[in-house]
């Protein structure tokens, strides 16, 4: 993971979206919960990109979710501190991000996992992950909590380290476009993939950048829509 490839994000095509579920707690811990009218018996925790909870992008992509009767939820990791655009890129992204240690947000997903077990009585969950939440796919799915994961556009991957330890079927999606995740490592994540314990799977979308699956332009909506049908298609395979 270079040092110049540590960089945010630019928010993309912020959309206009009334959400569908609500905000509830656990503990300290905000969750906004999507539920579907005809439940599949399956739950999805969705973990957001930088720019956080309240991104109509993200809620409307969790709602959608919903309708295809997964029970959604979607935990504040950054407890109301996410990227904004009036933060420094050169000189506040980086203690930023330290502000969000892993080990925190390790500690939040096991409960929000157990909370979705105990509570709503869902024994299957997935993950799913853009950006930020990409790389956290991968390392909640080296976990043994989840069934399956799809991350989009995950960055800052060590393909060595975060792939090879994981243990639940993961698909990752990129853009042979993005300019926040390199070719290089996208195509070092296939290199190690068989080395995984669980099925890992690299798919490159032609002519797309960072984001197009949830805040991409008009120009991304055909691989958007062939991204989000392999998700589901993942995890009608993978959480059977």
């Amino acid at each position: 993971m270079a040092e110049e490839n540590i960089r945010p994000c630019e928010i993309g095509q912020v959309i206009e979206h009334t959400s569908q579920g609500t905000v509830q707690q656990i503990e300290d811990l905000r969750i906004y919960v999507s539920s579907p009218k005809n439940p599949n018996g399956k739950a999805i925790l969705v973990f957001f990109d930088i720019w956080g909870f309240e991104l109509p992008n993200t809620r409307a992509f969790v709602d959608g979710l919903a309708l295809h009767g997964y029970t959604a939820i979607l935990p504040d990791f950054f407890y109301g501190n996410p990227w904004t655009a009036n933060k420094n890129k050169e000189t506040d992204y980086k203690p930023w991000l330290a502000s969000h240690p892993l080990e925190r947000i390790e500690k939040d997903y096991i409960r929000v996992a157990e909370w979705i077990n105990n509570k709503l009585n869902i024994k299957r969950i997935g993950t799913i992950g853009f950006c930020w939440g990409g790389r956290q796919v991968a390392l909640s799915c080296s976990s043994g909590l989840f069934e399956a994961g799809v991350s989009f556009y995950g960055t800052w991957m060590i393909p060595e380290k975060h792939v090879v330890p994981i243990c639940a079927p993961v698909l990752f999606l990129y853009g042979d476009k993005d300019a926040v995740c390199p070719m290089e490592t996208i195509l070092e994540i296939r290199k190690y993939a068989p080395q995984a314990k669980a099925k890992v799977e690299v798919r490159i979308f032609k002519d797309v950048g960072h984001g197009f699956a949830h805040k991409g332009n008009s120009e991304d909506y055909a691989s958007a829509v062939e991204a989000n049908k392999t998700m589901h298609s993942w995890f009608q395979t993978h959480m059977a």
